[in-house]
């Protein structure tokens, strides 16, 4: 947030305000990393699960100097009164949007939101002064949070925007009116929602509404639906990114070399060879490089600066993190979530990895009861024609997947699951072991619960 007065906020707002017209510095929401610093103002919140006038003295305690509320409450500090605070917040946001001079990227897809968003991020902060969404923080309430923690410092904001219902995206897009635009891919993804493939470009093709005239796109020339959106794109450039080859491509991939954890891209770009190192696996990953490079070149940054950023960043913990169990033992942790898309991609790396293959395989959500049951079948078959030796899967749609691989085993008990696990493990002198699932079905428990049980457990760095 760029410094307010309070009466211009109550003005923006055409709301009632009482107290002293105190300047503020930031918007809080979360009354425990108030500082006494920090010039706070508190927005109380209510959602299915708890109110925020609960957190409104710990806020006061904590240094929150005024309060926006639907109702004056009975404490002597300045307050906004108004009628709905989250249509409040998106006011305030319009104003700032239209008062700051700020470079937004929004990034959205199927797969590999998160992963694109810290790249550029980590790319972006070498440049200038850099915002990105925190976590995965991608909602229409995260996009507005991040949009509100602007300062007048910022020269970039890396946004994420995600949605599981038709129009969240577009949405957070038109509040964010974004300068730069990706669309990272397209995959079966939230089908309980979009109910199809084509209902999930749908929904990603909303991020366009918000675009600026002279606001850039780039697509990936190996998974879009430009049919669909091309008429969306009117005066806005649009620019191709992509690892098949393809002359509309910005970057020409000119090789890719994995070893030891390690993956060297060698790219063609307009200002000469850009060599990248990624401490990251995955062709999936060197999509999201060549993306986030892109991105970071059309914002004005040199390919020195692209490769420090790129080679500085690692895969964050439950995507394709490697942690070594023994010497010889890498668990890979691809626990956060998935999709039909990040399945596949997941499943390439594992073929590609030493020794005896084993896939640990929780339930992939959120993809309707029809298209959900055929999927998983449909993986269980692609994973009998593979190098992987075992697939074992835990939840309850997931057993269609370990049936139809013929080399698997369902269970319905955890602390079962990885005592098998580890007796595999232990059979083979050289193992790798990838454990993956929707965020929902916890299957980050079964990589604690493999740590704990292996006292090597070195996270790879």
């Amino acid at each position: 947030m760029i410094p307010i007065y309070l009466k211009q906020v109550a003005f923006i707002l055409n709301a009632l305000y009482k107290g002293n017209n105190c300047k503020i510095d930031t918007i809080s929401f979360d009354s425990r990393k108030i500082k006494k610093n920090h010039k706070s103002l508190f927005v109380v919140i209510r959602g299915k699960k708890f109110n925020g006038e609960e957190f409104v003295y710990e806020a006061i305690q904590n240094g929150a100097i005024a309060i926006l509320n639907t109702r004056l409450l009975p404490i002597d500090i300045p307050q906004i009164i108004v009628d709905n605070v989250i249509n409040s917040l998106k006011k305030i946001a319009i104003w700032l949007r239209n008062n700051i001079n700020v470079k937004i990227i929004a990034i959205t897809g199927s797969c590999g939101k998160t992963s694109v968003k810290e790249m550029v991020f980590n790319i972006l902060k070498i440049h200038g002064k850099t915002l990105a969404t925190k976590k995965n923080f991608n909602n229409n309430l995260g996009v507005l949070i991040t949009l509100l923690a602007i300062k007048q410092h910022h020269k970039f904001a890396v946004i994420e925007i995600g949605g599981s219902q038709f129009n969240e995206i577009k949405l957070s897009s038109r509040l964010i009116r974004p300068d730069i635009v990706l669309i990272n891919n397209i995959t079966e993804s939230h089908l309980s929602g979009f109910k199809s493939l084509y209902g999930v470009s749908v929904a990603k093709g909303e991020i366009f509404s918000g675009m600026l005239k002279n606001s850039i796109v780039v697509l990936n020339s190996d998974s879009h639906n430009w049919l669909l959106w091309k008429n969306k794109i009117q005066q806005q450039l649009v620019i191709w990114f992509g690892l098949r080859y393809s002359q509309k491509n910005f970057f020409h991939l000119i090789s890719i070399i994995q070893k030891n954890l390690i993956t060297k891209i060698k790219l063609k770009t307009p200002s000469g060879i850009l060599n990248i190192t990624l401490n990251m696996l995955g062709h999936h990953n060197v999509s999201n490089a060549i993306a986030a490079s892109i991105i970071s070149y059309l914002i004005g940054v040199n390919l020195i600066n692209i490769e420090l950023g790129l080679k500085s960043y690692f895969a964050l913990p439950g995507r394709l993190f490697p942690i070594f169990l023994s010497k010889n033992c890498i668990l890979l942790d691809d626990s956060y979530n998935a999709n039909m898309g990040s399945m596949m991609a997941s499943i390439s790396v594992l073929q590609k990895m030493p020794g005896y293959r084993l896939i640990v395989i929780g339930d992939m959500l959120d993809l309707g009861l029809k298209s959900e049951i055929f999927l998983h079948k449909k993986l269980g078959i692609i994973l009998s024609d593979t190098n992987i030796h075992k697939v074992f899967s835990i939840g309850c749609i997931s057993q269609f997947t370990s049936d139809m691989s013929k080399k698997g085993h369902h269970y319905f008990n955890t602390e079962m699951l990885v005592t098998h696990i580890i007796q595999v493990l232990t059979q083979y002198p050289v193992t790798t072991i990838l454990v993956k699932g929707s965020h929902d079905t916890k299957m980050y428990k079964v990589v604690e619960m493999l740590k704990g049980n292996f006292k090597y457990a070195n996270i790879f760095i």
